[in-house]
């Protein structure tokens, strides 16, 4: 094995180790003291908690499922009363998902889980391996991306 493709499997050890801790992560968040949530649940929580009220389509893209895939999700979400359903009053045939209060709570709940699972990361770098880390990780993720994005262009003949 060329010392790039070791060093590429090694890379892709480190992740699915970390991937794994994220897992763990995310059913700790998704099973704190307020409710239960799949991870799909989870993450359409913390998205609106991020950016705000968003439609059923918006939820759609960001989870990489079908619309009627996001409605039993928000379906479900509004029945444990974490999000509710809003009409647009320019036109009433757009519908906006929102945080309830309790959804709120939840989110924050999730993101100081998470920030201090990545905090406690950091901690056993030193300030200046934190700085190098951080332009090194950005690195790798806008290359992650730019790969991404180019498979998906180029899908694979077959």
């Amino acid at each position: 094995m060329k010392p790039l493709e070791r060093k590429a499997a090694d890379l892709r050890d480190i992740f699915q180790g970390l991937i794994k801790h994220f897992k763990m992560l995310n059913s700790a968040a998704a099973n704190g003291s307020h409710v239960s949530l799949s991870c799909q649940e989870l993450r359409v929580v913390e998205f609106i908690g991020e950016n705000g009220p968003k439609i059923m389509r918006e939820l759609a893209e960001e989870l990489g499922v079908a619309v009627n895939t996001v409605t039993g999700i928000v379906d479900e979400l509004e029945k444990m009363k974490l999000v509710s359903r809003l009409k647009s009053p320019e036109d009433r045939r757009i519908i906006r998902v929102e945080l309830t209060e309790a959804g709120r709570a939840t989110y924050m709940e999730a993101t100081d889980l998470t920030l201090g699972f990545m905090a406690n990361m950091l901690r056993s770098l030193s300030q200046e391996e934190q700085e190098i880390f951080m332009v090194l990780f950005q690195k790798i993720a806008r290359a992650a991306r730019s790969g991404a994005q180019a498979l998906v262009a180029s899908p694979t003949e077959g």
